[in-house]
């Protein structure tokens, strides 16, 4: 599991994609946003299914 401070990372809903900046790293994701409004800690799991 890694968790990222609220200002550390960006989302691009349309491109499905998660820009870590610390690490200058992009991630696809897919299913559906779980906030609305705020940024809050980003929790990252990786499930190889």
């Amino acid at each position: 599991m890694i968790i990222v401070r609220n200002d550390s990372y960006g989302v691009n809903e349309k491109e499905r994609m998660i820009y870590l900046k610390d690490f200058e790293l992009s991630l696809r994701f897919k299913g559906k946003l779980k906030w609305h409004r705020k940024q809050g800690r980003l929790e990252i799991i990786y499930d190889e299914d």
